[in-house]
């Protein structure tokens, strides 16, 4: 992370490039904050 609080994000692979994800992605989101408990049970009911 650097002073403006910006970092990179590796989806798919660690951060070295050495390993790849060896599966299937179908919903991937990014938020700006952090979800509560109660925002994560809800997508994953909406999800069923």
């Amino acid at each position: 992370m650097n002073a403006d609080g910006a970092y990179n994000a590796w989806i798919g692979q660690d951060i070295y490039g050495s390993q790849d994800f060896a599966g299937v992605m179908d919903d991937l989101r990014v938020y700006n904050r952090t979800l509560s408990a109660a925002e994560v049970q809800q997508l994953y009911n909406m999800g069923r």
